[in-house]
């Protein structure tokens, strides 16, 4: 039976080609996790082929490029695949290519710098790049340029996270957003609770809160102890939907397995999966074998498998629909990372009468980046031409600053049930007017706090912050590296040990001019000195 496309495949798959025909040689396609990527990336597959045109499809990881081919294949696709591992499906005629970029990377592009070149990029007019935030690379900008150079081919990349490739993709086309998925039955609504958090402000000790994955990861570990296991523990077996799958994110590898021995120590056969290894029915087993996680996975459906432990391999683009409860027992520093993660419980699945996830953070991502039930296709609109990261830093200013509507969300102190507003919960009708998290501290005695993570930046005026700034703003215009406004009051602060209101002179008028360096805003764009005379 051939299943109907849902509103927002036929607008994503339309609108690609309607810009391709106006001229566009390059764009990103994007949709939220669950969406149905590999139906459009069928739609256009079967568009370029009907032109009489070749098609190559990269991927960057194994496990996308076997979950890719046989998805096409048992859509009637007549395909090869240029992978190492892969040799059965070899078919140089084919007409339509899945490569492995790791294995263009190896045959073709290596050898040329050896100059001993023997394979070729496959000739296409049409480029698919699944995954897109995954695979963009210089590797993969090196064979972008080529099929562009060589092969004047049309690029689109794939993604449901389409930040940091714009260097590979002009344009942006958003193919839905959670809501018009939720309506169309793709996606389930997250249920998310905070029950007791990791004490990470121990470890927030950068200019800016917020670390790269793998700081963070490592500041985390300083703080873990058994007693966070235990809560862990603790937590799921409180929250754990009766007979469900369920899915655990570990800051390292050697946590996961630690976490996966000790749900085994409780009667719960867990399991780890890593690269090299998988740890199950209480044993390692070294492998990496495809066929082997696939074993596992149909444990997890199953039920007899009822929780996975990763740090990560499991992160994204991976679909495992039945999965019902996600526990995130490490903190997610990038907005990418977060959105990929909690997409994984995300996914409709009929088959197995899942009605909604529920999403358990020890960790307080869910302050930092929303909801996971939220809209973010404005968000991927606004920030597609700006850095990967800066997102999450707006996010956070925001939630500093005192003149900015937006607050942290509420947990409940009866259940841990996160909520944007309201004086009563939803889920146990507990009525309170403060949020309340339930830190875990090192022995593993829980701490109520009421402070918010991000505590808002409250501004003070002294009789001479206006010439304190004024010197700052010339200071950081003329340093050598170039400095931005937030950097130029982040140095005022760490100076003068308090925070100068952005209403005063030498700030820019519009606050989004924050983020730029100094010498890109015009004075005029700036809040003027009053009686100032001339200005230098």
């Amino acid at each position: 039976m051939t299943r109907i496309d849902w509103p927002h495949q036929t607008y994503g798959v339309e609108e690609t080609i309607r810009r391709v025909e106006a001229g566009v040689r390059s764009l990103c396609l994007s949709s939220p996790t669950g969406g149905g990527k590999s139906m459009m990336i069928l739609r256009l597959i079967e568009w370029a082929v009907a032109l009489g045109w070749q098609v190559v499809v990269f991927t960057n990881r194994k496990l996308l490029t076997n979950q890719l081919a046989t998805g096409l294949s048992n859509d009637g696709v007549r395909l090869g695949v240029r992978a190492a591992e892969f040799e059965s499906w070899t078919d140089l005629d084919a007409p339509v290519q899945i490569c492995s970029t790791p294995t263009e990377v190896a045959r073709v592009l290596k050898p040329r710098e050896q100059q001993n070149a023997k394979t070729l990029l496959f000739p296409a007019q049409l480029v698919i790049v699944d995954e897109i935030h995954m695979n963009r690379a210089e590797s993969m900008t090196a064979i972008v340029r080529e099929y562009q150079e060589i092969h004047d081919a049309v690029i689109v990349g794939v993604s449901a996270t389409p930040l940091g490739v714009s260097h590979i993709c002009d344009e942006l086309i958003v193919a839905g957003n959670s809501s018009e998925l939720r309506a169309c039955g793709a996606l389930v609504m997250a249920s998310c609770r905070e029950p007791a958090v990791i004490d990470l402000p121990k470890i927030h000790k950068s200019k800016t809160g917020i670390f790269s994955q793998s700081e963070l990861d490592e500041a985390v570990k300083t703080i873990w102890s058994q007693h966070i296991v235990g809560h862990v523990w603790e937590n799921w077996k409180k929250e754990r939907p009766e007979g469900k799958s369920c899915l655990g994110m570990a800051p390292g590898v050697k946590e996961s397995l630690g976490l996966a021995m000790e749900f085994h120590q409780h009667g719960i056969n867990a399991a780890h999966i890593s690269a090299d290894f998988i740890f199950v029915d209480g044993k390692e087993y070294q492998t990496k074998d495809q066929t082997d996680r696939d074993e596992l996975f149909q444990r997890s459906r199953s039920g007899d498998v009822p929780m996975i432990w990763n740090r990560f391999v499991l992160r994204e683009a991976i679909d495992l629909p039945w999965l019902e409860m996600l526990t995130l027992a490490t903190p997610i520093a990038g907005v990418l990372s977060y959105v990929q993660t909690v997409g994984r419980v995300l996914r409709a699945s009929p088959s197995t009468g899942k009605e909604f996830a529920k999403i358990i953070d020890h960790a307080g991502s869910m302050r930092m980046h929303g909801s996971p039930n939220m809209d973010r296709d404005d968000q991927w609109l606004k920030y597609f031409h700006k850095p990967e990261d800066q997102l999450t830093k707006d996010r956070v200013d925001r939630l500093r600053d005192p003149d900015d509507k937006e607050a942290e969300p509420l947990t409940c102190p009866q259940c841990g049930t996160i909520r944007n507003s309201g004086g009563a919960c939803k889920v146990c009708g507990f009525v309170s007017s403060a949020s309340v998290r339930k830190v875990i501290q090192e022995d593993g005695t829980l701490r109520a706090v009421k402070d918010n993570v991000f505590p808002k930046r409250h501004t003070k005026m002294k009789s001479d912050t206006a010439a304190l700034v004024e010197a700052c703003y010339f200071r950081c215009k003329n340093a050598k590296k170039e400095m931005s406004f937030k950097q130029m009051r982040a140095l005022f602060k760490y100076e003068n040990r308090y925070w100068p209101p952005l209403d005063l002179p030498f700030f820019p008028k519009n606050k989004s001019d924050m983020s730029r360096k100094i010498k890109q805003v015009p004075r005029d764009d700036l809040h003027p000195k009053q009686n100032s005379g001339s200005q230098p």
